[in-house]
């Protein structure tokens, strides 16, 4: 039953990596992780060398099972020998050997045990290429985001900088009266949906999955600090040097997008090497980066890896295969039979020489000998050894099993710990980040009266960026995290 079990996996499993090779193009735009994940396990040579090495220990399990070849002796008289029935030529004998009853079967056991080793070794490295590809795909939108972000701020401080110069420009014409209301348009935060449609074309730079740059978010929510500057005062008229120090921060900005879009070529050639194609094709991205869902009980995660990680089956398997090499062990220290036959080529001697002998009737007749054969194992000491051998392999594997059961609980903890620290993070940036933009349309109005200094719009200009690059960090290491949980239970979590 198991190798009819193991077989049925390897003609799924190929028929499954053969279909994937006809998927069509849509589910590129349908779903474009789970089209990269299925690339990925079509082409990754770590994964495919695996799936290899698994249809190669398939192979082992006749060969584990089958009998001894049969032996063929021929001898041959350069004189022939006398006889009473006559001169021998030559004799010809057959003999097959069986092993001990139940001997094969353990033997199958054995190679069975091995080959479900091999497919889990196999799922193990899938389930890594897939961690991998998901870690890479977080980032890589983690990176998106942050260009949105980024860009969208420049769009503020642009706003910004056309009302400044609309009140320069008119507190410079004498004999004109400034007036707030009629020079000052009121500047908002860009809505999200406006943010993202002046972004659409983000998705066809199509970024790579890689970590953003060591200056990420911290170079751009730290940039700008050295830039002094004093308070406007209550009057109404704006200042060349606000105009001025308003494009030094937009020249950090975008500075800081094309830093991001450097560091999605580098990501790009990371992504496209995990799918094993031309690291110049572009990689298509999500609209925008969202906080998968998350809830699962603690039982069922615990018995999910129990029951589906490959790691625990590996172990599994390897303890029942020395299991059964132990029981073929002992069947093979038991004696071995042979039945045979032997064929005896008889010529005729003179007709005197049969009669003097009295065989006339049998002159010249071949002889056919049936036969049997019984290996006696008499030295026990190596065949003792080779059983208390593969009891000290099974307990060994017994107890990496345990330790291994130990060591994925614990990652669990910690995962599940990470987890809520990440949940609590994203609700902390996005509630800062919502108080910061009503913040912001506050300070405008004020600016606009002349009762707010542009330093303090620029300081909380910089935190409503460091937010924003903030919570999309947060989201993608949820997301990542997720994702390292998945490879833990081998399954998707909300399944």
């Amino acid at each position: 039953m198991r190798i009819k079990k193991h077989k049925a996996i390897l003609r799924w499993g190929t028929i499954l990596l053969s279909a994937l090779w006809y998927l069509p193009s849509q589910a590129q735009t349908t779903d474009s992780l789970s089209y990269y994940l299925e690339t990925a396990a079509r082409n990754n040579p770590s994964v495919n060398s695996s799936f290899a090495l698994y249809k190669a220990s398939l192979e082992k399990i006749p060969q584990a099972g089958a009998f001894s070849d049969p032996e063929l002796e021929m001898g041959f008289f350069f004189k022939p020998m006398e006889q009473l029935s006559g001169k021998q030529v030559a004799d010809f004998t057959l003999m097959q050997m069986f092993p001990w009853f139940g001997t094969r079967k353990a033997a199958r056991s054995e190679a069975t045990e091995m080959a479900r080793m091999a497919y889990e070794q196999f799922r193990e490295s899938r389930n890594n290429l897939f961690y991998e590809v998901k870690s890479q795909w977080y980032q890589l939108n983690n990176l998106n985001e942050q260009y949105k972000n980024t860009a969208a701020n420049l769009a503020l401080l642009k706003q910004l900088e056309q009302l400044v110069l609309n009140r320069y420009t008119a507190s410079s014409s004498p004999g004109v009266p400034v007036s707030s209301a009629a020079t000052s348009p009121v500047i908002s935060p860009l809505p999200q949906a406006t943010v993202n449609n002046g972004m659409g074309s983000m998705g066809n730079m199509t970024p790579s999955l890689a970590p953003a740059s060591p200056g990420g978010s911290k170079a751009m929510s730290g940039m700008g600090s050295n830039m002094g500057g004093s308070p406007m005062g209550s009057g109404s008229s704006g200042s060349m040097s606000d105009v001025l120090r308003i494009q030094i921060e937009m020249a950090e900005l975008e500075n800081n997008l094309e830093a991001l879009l450097s560091n999605r070529k580098a990501a790009e050639a990371r992504f496209n090497s995990l799918l094993n194609r031309d690291q110049d094709l572009p990689v298509q991205t999500s609209d925008s980066l969202t906080q998968k869902l998350f809830s699962v009980k603690d039982n069922a995660v615990l018995d999910s890896i129990i029951l589906s990680n490959p790691m625990l089956s590996m172990l599994e398997a390897e303890a029942n295969a020395y299991k059964a090499k132990a029981e073929m062990d002992k069947k093979m220290s038991l004696p071995m039979f042979g039945i045979g036959l032997q064929y005896s080529i008889m010529a005729k001697r003179s007709e005197e020489m049969a009669r003097m002998s009295g065989m006339g009737n049998m002159n010249g007749m071949d002889m056919v000998m049936p036969m049997v054969k019984i290996s006696i194992p008499i030295f026990r000491r190596k065949y003792n050894a080779q059983q208390r051998e593969s009891r000290h392999y099974r307990q060994a594997s017994e107890l990496k099993y345990e330790d291994t059961l130990n060591q994925l609980h614990a990652e669990y903890i910690a995962l599940k710990q990470q987890l809520a620290d990440a949940s609590r993070k994203i609700d902390l940036y996005a509630k800062q980040q919502d108080l910061s933009r009503s913040t912001w349309q506050l300070m405008i109005r004020e600016f606009s009266a002349g009762t707010t200094s542009l330093t303090d719009i620029i300081q909380l200009e910089r935190q409503l960026l460091n937010y924003s690059l903030k919570k999309s960090e947060a989201v993608a290491e949820y997301n990542t995290l997720v994702a390292g949980l998945e490879k833990l239970v081998s399954t998707s979590v909300n399944e």
